[in-house]
């Protein structure tokens, strides 16, 4: 007898506000209680919630400052509850104005910040208690460094900068500070990039695929006068730790469209790496290729485009946010005054999770640079969260900071073992969960027949047999939540 398990999870469908969401910063007559604030008393000077990470039992916020409020910096908040937040204050500059790129690991969690002329990068062991990581003697240079991006791989944290004087560089150090900064790659003297010098060349993300260990990429864009150039996003890759850094030939500037002004986000999804455009003409891409190609750099490497035109939306200029979360892939955008979540199971066929700016009074002027992040709470419960900035429909100086979730529900498990030469299953499923247990001969879509149908779960582990198992040359289940 020859047996298999399955489970699956399916998504309800729908056009649009497929999932719940639930806001949990800010309520919905704004701008009045909306946005982080001291006290309880709502601050509009937070211009949005720039990233967003879990740790040790906390969510952590990160709240840029809006650049015509109060002259406060840029803030931290965290919670273990998602209804009570609170404001780190562990000494940013005045002139930090954002915060870019949160990331976790057993070493701590890790962010850098935009400054205007030092931006730095902090840690955290335990979440509460924060110091400079790149502070003096560390190695790092920090002059003229506009923002840092940071992101880890293996034991190292990686930090790619924004410099209008020198040009991007890319610096490495072993996460637990056992030693100082090195410089990995400048563009501005062609150290460590096979290219050469590459003027006004800044980094916009840096990313390691699990599928691919030991390779690194960061994407870049150029910068001139302070603005974006279209027709410049790279994609480089390292596969010596960063010893040495080459361009991918396939994707050139930004797969050929002069309108892709830069890469914004990638990441790893079954077996494929996924890679964000911003694109300000016709709205945010989304591009893949098997991991399998990661190190194949020729300009024969296939790429394919799986979202044009920031999903039928122009002003979805970006797609901000990739992330992966309960076997689904979800994007955020920033753009011009749109709050929309997206989700697919393959990365082809795509839903909208939320209902446009989430259905909240004047929030169909919610958008600027959309945090999307999975995330869990001290209760251990996992879900998928958006923050963003609402914006002021008569007044563009007053916007706020927002965060809002939705519920990663876990996928049922089945296992099996046998008793009495009869096969004893145990389904594993969220308490109070409607499921359904299948049976198949082989594993042809068309052949599943139902076994067992439980309502309102209430016994977890539910055990249950199958007699009409015994005997059988092969049979597979499955277990489907409704």
């Amino acid at each position: 007898m020859i047996l298999a398990m399955a489970a699956i999870f399916p998504f309800p469908s729908g056009a649009q506000g497929t999932d719940t969401w639930t806001k949990v910063v800010g309520n919905n007559t704004m701008p009045l209680g909306d946005g982080f604030g001291d006290g309880g008393i709502a601050n509009t000077n937070n211009k949005g919630v720039e990233a967003l990470e879990s740790y040790n039992g906390y969510v952590f916020a990160a709240v840029g400052q809006n650049h015509t409020g109060s002259g406060n910096p840029a803030s931290v908040w965290y919670t273990s509850d998602l209804l009570n937040w609170t404001n780190l204050q562990i000494g940013l500059s005045a002139s930090t104005s954002d915060i870019y790129y949160m990331d976790s690991d057993t070493n701590g969690i890790f962010f850098g910040t935009g400054n205007t002329n030092s931006a730095d990068i902090w840690k955290s062991a335990d979440g509460l208690t924060w110091s400079l990581f790149n502070g003096t003697n560390s190695g790092f240079n920090r002059t003229h460094n506009t923002a840092v991006l940071v992101g880890l791989q293996g034991a190292s944290l990686y930090a790619g900068t924004v410099n209008m004087f020198t040009g991007a560089q890319v610096w490495e150090r072993p996460a637990d500070g056992s030693a100082n900064w090195t410089k990995v790659l400048d563009f501005g003297t062609g150290s460590g990039i096979t290219t050469g010098v590459q003027t006004n060349m800044e980094t916009t993300y840096l990313y390691s695929p699990p599928g691919a260990p030991g390779v690194m990429f960061f994407a870049a864009e150029k910068l001139v006068g302070g603005g974006i150039v279209p027709g410049f996003a790279s994609l480089y890759q390292s596969s010596d730790g960063g010893a040495t850094w080459q361009k991918n030939a396939a994707v050139g500037c930004g797969f050929g469209d002069t309108n892709n002004e830069d890469f914004a986000a990638l990441v790893e999804f079954n077996d494929y790496l996924y890679v964000t455009t911003g694109n300000p003409a016709e709205g945010g891409q989304l591009w893949r290729t098997p991991v399998t190609n990661a190190t194949n750099w020729s300009s024969t490497t296939p790429w394919e485009q799986v979202v044009s035109g920031g999903f039928g939306n122009t002003n979805n200029i970006e797609l901000h946010r990739i992330i992966v979360a309960c076997g689904n892939l979800w994007v955020s955008f920033s753009g011009k005054m749109t709050a929309q979540v997206w989700r697919s199971a393959d990365g082809v066929n795509w839903v909208q999770s939320n209902v446009n700016g989430f259905a909240a009074t004047n929030n169909a002027n919610a958008g600027g640079y959309a945090a999307l992040a999975s995330l869990t709470c001290a209760n251990g419960n996992e879900f998928v969260a958006w923050g963003g900035t609402w914006h002021n429909p008569t007044n563009t100086n007053i916007e706020a900071a927002q965060v809002w979730e939705t519920t990663v529900l876990a996928p049922p498990s089945l296992t099996l073992q046998f008793t009495g030469g009869y096969p004893l299953l145990s389904l594993s499923g969220m308490s109070g969960g409607n499921f359904v247990v299948q049976y198949s001969s082989n594993l042809a879509a068309t052949n599943w027949m139902n076994l067992l149908s439980l309502t309102n779960l209430s016994t977890n582990p539910y055990q249950f047999s199958d007699p009409s198992g015994v005997g059988q040359a092969a049979r597979f289940y499955r277990a489907i939540m409704q």
